[in-house]
């Protein structure tokens, strides 16, 4: 039978996510000195769940 090209081609898994702590950035940046610059979670009664902010951006 011939080869195939998609059978000489190794794939790696690239929809690999990642869940960082809510604490990540807050526990290592002073919010004292960079405000809500710093990147945190807040609750977000739109969507009835926690998301991720940033400088006021969702």
């Amino acid at each position: 039978m011939a080869e195939m090209i998609c059978d000489r081609i190794k794939v790696i898994d690239s929809d690999t996510h990642v869940s960082e702590p809510e604490t990540l950035w807050t526990d290592r940046i002073s919010t004292k000195k960079w405000g809500d610059l710093v990147p945190h979670v807040i609750f977000d009664p739109e969507i009835n769940e926690d998301r991720w902010v940033m400088g006021g951006k969702k």
